[in-house]
């Protein structure tokens, strides 16, 4: 799905120095344990808009990965990370292998090793293959969720009980598709939106914007330019160093010709108490149509009456909604390296404190505040350091004292 918080592409910045050193990393491929000493880049990415992690994963190899015992695609990877003796494995999962590469890597005139780059995706039962059809009749969305969650033997945590009753149907399509299916077409209700995805701890959730926005503060975490400073785990507050601002609001005023919304600035606080704009787009009723013929088609070609599909009230509505709302309540991505911490998870509230960058001594106001966890990053590097990096996601700017004098100034002229 491309949406607009999707970083997938954003490089983790060689001045984010934070992290700690891990006391176990543990990588196994088909079952044999891989010496860590050849890993050169490990990645592990999770995202709310995504329904499974995915693990990107470069290693320097003598070619047992190419003639001894060669890489094949479906094959598991797991992966056991702990920062100290003392602590929990923050990641402890198993992943499938996507697609692999390899390339030679000369060390010498006369010697060379292979650079193998692979990528892979979360691993739970037959997730990712094509199971052929399966309807899921007279259902909410968030019934599909549990039933799948038995099939692929997962644990699943269901935060809110949904009301789009139909009948829902797997066409031809991975069970991961089909999730991401149900997050796109389901209902949460008016002024919500679903996020259902599976964790890094194996656990397929259904969430809601709004469920997530009800939520108090889960940590609090404070610019700390030197990264001297260590988070404990269970503590509410961690520390980063630096931060990037990925994308600023205004994507859906630009996609609607401006009349979708029209604040770029607003108080978190405030957020789940007002009524979020509705579109205004006449795109809506094409959208529909759209949909409308995609369904006939879809119908036909696999052998059912679009009567039979017994959609809900709204299911429409439903589809450019989710869709807006993603893109509007969270236009605005920032990303900050903080200490590795097992307490933080996706759709997690937190308040972050940004230096000004003229008085280190305050808040930078238009950066600070609320913002929701819509990613998470783990980069596991060569020399024994574990960084965890968020993508943060919220509407706008906060509404510094300087702006509202600014705009009384505009009005009084």
């Amino acid at each position: 799905m491309a949406e607009i918080q999707d970083i997938k592409n954003v490089r983790l910045k060689s001045d984010l120095q934070s992290g700690q050193e891990y006391n176990k990393l543990e990588l196994y491929i088909d079952g044999v344990n891989f010496p860590i000493a050849a890993i050169t880049n490990l990645v592990i990415r999770e995202y709310a808009f995504s329904s499974i992690p995915t693990l990107e994963l470069t290693l320097v190899d003598d070619f047992a990965l190419s003639e001894i015992n060669p890489l094949q695609e479906g094959q598991e990877i797991r992966v056991n990370v702990s920062i100290n003796k003392d602590s929990d494995d923050i990641i402890e999962n198993s992943f499938e292998i996507v697609s692999y590469s390899y390339s030679a890597k000369p060390i010498s005139q006369h010697a060379s090793r292979a650079n193998v780059v692979i990528s892979a995706a979360f691993k739970a039962n037959s997730i990712l293959g094509n199971l052929g059809n399966k309807s899921y009749p007279s259902m909410t969305s968030s019934e599909v969720i549990t039933q799948v969650a038995n099939y692929l033997d997962l644990d699943y945590e269901i935060k809110k009980s949904t009301k789009d009753k139909m009948n829902w149907y797997r066409l031809d399509s991975s069970y991961n598709n089909f999730i991401q299916d149900l997050n796109n077409k389901g209902s949460a209700g008016e002024q919500d939106c679903p996020f259902i995805y599976i964790d890094r701890n194996g656990k397929l959730i259904y969430n809601t914007l709004r469920s997530a926005l009800d939520n108090d503060i889960k940590k609090t975490i404070e610019q700390d330019s030197k990264s001297s400073k260590l988070s404990v785990v269970g503590d509410n507050t961690n520390f980063f160093s630096t931060y990037n601002l990925v994308d600023a609001s205004g994507f859906i005023n630009k996609f609607y010709g401006g009349n979708a919304t029209h604040y770029s600035y607003y108080n978190m606080n405030d957020i789940v108490k007002k009524k979020i704009p509705e579109i205004e787009s006449t795109g809506l009723t094409d959208y529909k149509n759209k949909t409308i013929n995609n369904i006939n088609k879809s119908s036909k070609h696999f052998g059912f009456s679009t009567q039979n599909i017994s959609l809900y009230d709204g299911y429409y509505e439903a589809q450019t909604r989710n869709y807006y709302l993603r893109n509007t309540i969270l236009g605005t991505s920032n990303v900050i390296n903080i200490q590795p911490d097992k307490d933080i998870n996706l759709l997690d509230i937190i308040n972050i404190k940004i230096l000004s960058s003229k008085d280190r001594n305050q808040e930078a106001e238009p950066f600070s505040g609320k913002y929701i966890v819509t990613g998470i990053v783990h980069s596991i590097s060569p020399n024994t350091r574990y960084s965890m990096y968020l993508v943060l996601s919220r509407d706008g700017q906060n509404k510094t004292l300087d702006y509202k004098r600014f705009e009384s100034k505009l009005k009084e002229s």
